[in-house]
């Protein structure tokens, strides 16, 4: 789910980038609700299951890089968003969140997960 919502921020950014007028954005943050949504609810599932053994460690972990990727990324688009305008912003943003949909992608693969399985077939003998 998490590389799936990844995916949706790819569309919300884009839809944002090449929104013609502010109606256009209002459906959108639909679109930015499921990956709030995901993120933050599966997220920290996520690291406690990457660290099995350590979800003392997994959890604050988590919340850290959250609240350093808050920091470092208000930096970076305000440095964008300075240089090359406002648009340009959510241009950067599409690029980073299909490198992290690339990157989640390869990840399950490698760790076997099956993403675009049938769980109901998973349980059949």
């Amino acid at each position: 789910m998490i590389a799936f919502a990844s995916l949706s921020h790819i569309v919300y950014f884009a839809g944002i980038a090449l929104a013609p007028n502010l109606w256009v954005l209002v459906p959108l943050q639909i679109l930015n609700a499921v990956v709030v949504a995901v993120t933050s609810c599966l997220g920290m599932s996520y690291f406690q299951e990457l660290m099995p053994g350590a979800l003392a460690r997994a959890t604050p972990l988590f919340f850290n890089i959250m609240r350093t990727g808050s920091v470092l990324a208000g930096v970076a688009l305000g440095f964008v968003a300075a240089t090359w305008g406002y648009r340009a912003v959510f241009v950067f943003c599409v690029m980073l969140a299909s490198t992290a949909s690339v990157v989640l992608f390869i990840f399950n693969y490698q760790r076997g997960a099956k993403i675009f399985s049938d769980p109901a077939a998973e349980t059949a003998p």
